[in-house]
């Protein structure tokens, strides 16, 4: 256990717990108060993550108005929505998008006088 000034700066419990700011860890690191990484360092604004070993790594943003994040954690292109002129239909449909919310069940778009199929 460190003190300074009476107050506990940094502690590691029996149990293997560090504890930095708090002198009883809940986690195998428990910080109290912020944390600066300098590997993960990045000159835009970016996320953090942690691959499925649990290592952290910067995903930067691309400052790209035409790309999307995916859920592999890649970014991608708005164009590939763009298919059979998907997003013509959705821009030009002034009606609601209306669907079951089932993984691959189609979405209607329904308008004053036409309905489709996506």
């Amino acid at each position: 256990m460190i003190l300074q000034g009476g107050v506990i700066k940094l502690v590691l419990t029996q149990s293997r717990k560090l504890g930095i700011g708090t002198g009883v860890p809940s986690a195998e690191l428990h910080v109290v108060g912020s944390v600066r990484i300098s590997g993960l360092g990045c000159s835009d604004n970016a996320l953090v993550l942690s691959d499925n070993q649990g290592d952290l790594y910067v995903l930067a943003f691309p400052n790209d108005t035409t790309k999307f994040l995916r859920g592999d954690g890649t970014w991608s292109s708005i164009n590939v929505l763009r298919g059979d002129n998907w997003c013509s239909q959705v821009a030009l449909t002034s009606g609601a998008l209306t669907g079951s919310g089932v993984v691959g069940d189609s979405i209607r778009l329904k308008s004053g006088t036409a309905a489709g199929q996506v």
